[in-house]
């Protein structure tokens, strides 16, 4: 299911000014959990799936904007530098963070169509209070980048790995318990659910 509300559909490219926008999830307990899961956390690592029309974009039509190529090292450089995805005059309600790295990998990457792109980044917890705020994506191709490919409606996919929690000595605190939904339209307003639960 692809959350895209017709009243909260695809705003602009965020004011990035780089034609990248976001995606966002925002994080609750679960409901058998009845002690914070996410006391402790001091990273937190978030992955999600590129549609194949992404995979396309990045791997044919546009290669210059894959991360380690010339245009895509500038975006990504200028969002790394400026904190973007944890800011919260930018995202409001967003995780209180620092990004670590953002890694782009795609399986098969001289197989356009049939390869599987993944986002990974990494984010340095500064705020332990976590319930009930938001995950923020990016940078993602907005729908002006990817117009020829996926017709002005570029979209990415989760799992339920989707985010996981670690404490100081690396180990795995909190995972996803379930999920609303799978799919995100990049530059939406409305905002996905996950459920947290204490890893097992």
């Amino acid at each position: 299911m692809l959350l895209s509300l017709s009243t909260n559909a695809c705003g602009g490219d965020s004011n990035s000014g780089d034609g990248h926008d976001v995606i966002r999830v925002e994080m609750h307990w679960a409901e058998n959990v009845d002690v914070d899961p996410f006391v402790g956390t001091t990273r937190i690592q978030a992955r999600l799936k590129y549609s194949q029309c992404i995979n396309q974009f990045y791997l044919a039509d546009s290669p210059e904007y894959q991360f380690d190529s010339i245009d895509g090292e500038k975006v990504l450089n200028d969002w790394m530098e400026s904190n973007r995805i944890c800011d919260e005059s930018e995202y409001e309600g967003v995780i209180g963070c620092e990004v670590d790295s953002v890694q782009q990998v795609f399986i098969d990457p001289n197989n356009p169509d049939a390869a599987q792109g993944l986002l990974t980044i990494n984010f340095s917890i500064t705020d332990d209070k976590l319930t009930g705020r938001k995950v923020v994506f990016g940078p993602l191709p907005g729908a002006g980048l990817t117009d020829a490919t996926c017709d002005g409606k570029p979209d990415v996919t989760i799992s339920q790995d989707v985010v996981k929690g670690f404490d100081a000595n690396d180990v795995l605190l909190w995972e996803v318990s379930t999920f609303g939904y799978t799919g995100y339209r990049v530059g939406q307003t409305a905002v996905g659910e996950v459920l947290i639960k204490n890893a097992t």
